[in-house]
Formats: C-alpha cells, sequence, structure tokens
C-alpha cells in the first residue's frame, strides 16, 4: 500500500489499497497526518490499535496467507469500471472532447480542473500548454484553430 499523494500513478491500481471503514480511516489520518504516509505507519497502527480484533489483515498475518488469496472472486473488468471516480469520468469526457475537436492529448495529470496540459492539433501541426478548464471552455479549443476560424 503506497500512499495516494506520494505515488499518483497507483491512484488507481486495485491492488494499492484496503478497504476500510470511514471511522478506521479517519482514525489513523488523525493519529499519522494527511501526507506522505507509509506502509510501516499502516503496520504500527494495525498492530497498535487493532491487533486482536477480527479483521481481514489479521487473518492474513496470523495465518501466514498471501493476501491475494483473499481477494473477492469478481470479473477484475467489472471491478474497475465500477471503481471509476468522478475525476476518471470527467477525464474520459475530456478525452471525447479533445478526439471531437482533432486534437490529441499529450501530457497531464487529471487532479482538477486547474492543472496544466498539453494538447497537440492535428490540423495545424503544433502543440499548446494550458488547463483543463481554459481548454473546455474555449469554443474551439486551441489558439491556432481560433486564429484561422
Amino acid at each position: 500500500m503506497n500512499s495516494w499523494d506520494s505515488h499518483p500513478e497507483q491512484h488507481y491500481d486495485l491492488s494499492n489499497g484496503l478497504l476500510l471503514s470511514k471511522t478506521v480511516h479517519k482514525k489513523f489520518h488523525t493519529i499519522y497526518g494527511n501526507e506522505k504516509n507509509t506502509r510501516a505507519q499502516f503496520e504500527q497502527f494495525v498492530q497498535t490499535y487493532y491487533e486482536n480484533q477480527e479483521c481481514e489483515w489479521n487473518f492474513i498475518a496470523k495465518n501466514n496467507c498471501p493476501q491475494e488469496d483473499h481477494q473477492p472472486n469478481l470479473q477484475l473488468e467489472n471491478i474497475v469500471e465500477r471503481q471509476k471516480t468522478i475525476k476518471q469520468k470527467a477525464f474520459d469526457n475530456f478525452l471525447e472532447l479533445v478526439n471531437e475537436r482533432n486534437h490529441k492529448f499529450v501530457s497531464g495529470i487529471y487532479e482538477h480542473i486547474h492543472f496544466e496540459i498539453c494538447i497537440y492539433c492535428k490540423k495545424h501541426d503544433c502543440s499548446h500548454h494550458t488547463t483543463f478548464y481554459n481548454y473546455k471552455c474555449s469554443k474551439i479549443g486551441l489558439p491556432c484553430c481560433g486564429k484561422e476560424r
């Protein structure tokens, strides 16, 4: 389990996480803070507060089982689709808009609408840096297309 803020490439990796109740999750962050959390912190947290309770991580540790033995038996495609967040859906819609405008998404991470991105215009063979917000609000998308219009 790698922390959310330190490993953005693993945000939606289903194997990088553990299901916790809101109460346990909030308690962990109250004790260890909200940034740069480590696996060692989580293991210490479990040992300190939940060692004698019946929960999956204790069952795995007590029975020397690999964690993957206790994953639910569901189709991965269905799980991934259900786990899509609002951000992912917004990013998918954004990519559709880019394609409709005959542009190509080059780079950027969709954390929120003011993050910087790079978009390539296929028609004018040039790239532009902008934000998700500015690109979506523009009627044509990129300055090169606006000049032509």
